[in-house]
């Protein structure tokens, strides 16, 4: 057979090695999950910010007999003292992220509650006394979906370079 040939010997250990450690980055996403609970913990405090849940709907108004005794920071829902939002963290379980607070009251304000429906005071009241109306503010909004994929693309970029 008359012609050329050429012979070309494939070295991918950098390639192999690149892949081994993307595919540990997915073994043990801890570094990966921090940078999310980190971005998820900063637009939950955005949400108190725009007065508004994960999903963009505004959070209800605040009762006007609320409003009327409500300091500090009147007229600014889920922010009389500023420890609720202080107090989102973020928490990584093995392969598992939670975003969330230790604050008792946080589920109450996230999914609301109904006049008595924790009891009653010593004195025969309601807990709460009134209605509480559900105003979501820990979850994911499609832009923090959009991000949370950015943010896995760049932890693989960086482990595939």
């Amino acid at each position: 057979m008359a012609g050329a040939r050429v012979e070309m010997e494939l070295d991918n250990r950098q390639a192999r090695a690149a892949l081994q450690d993307a595919l540990q980055l997915l073994d043990d996403p801890k570094r990966l999950l921090r940078d999310i609970g980190e971005y998820l913990v900063n637009s939950t405090r955005d949400r108190f910010r725009d007065e508004r849940g994960p999903d963009g709907q505004s959070w209800q108004a605040l009762s006007p007999r609320y409003l009327a005794n409500k300091e500090p920071n009147p007229g600014k829902i889920l922010q009389r003292s500023g420890n609720l939002v202080r107090q989102i963290f973020p928490q990584v379980q093995g392969k598992d992220l939670l975003v969330g607070t230790d604050r008792i009251y946080g589920a109450t304000h996230q999914f609301g509650a109904k006049q008595g429906q924790f009891g009653k005071t010593k004195r025969g009241g309601p807990i709460p006394w009134g209605t509480i109306a559900a105003r979501p503010f820990l979850g994911v909004s499609d832009s923090d979906g959009d991000e949370m994929i950015e943010l896995c693309r760049d932890h693989l970029k960086r482990r595939l370079s």
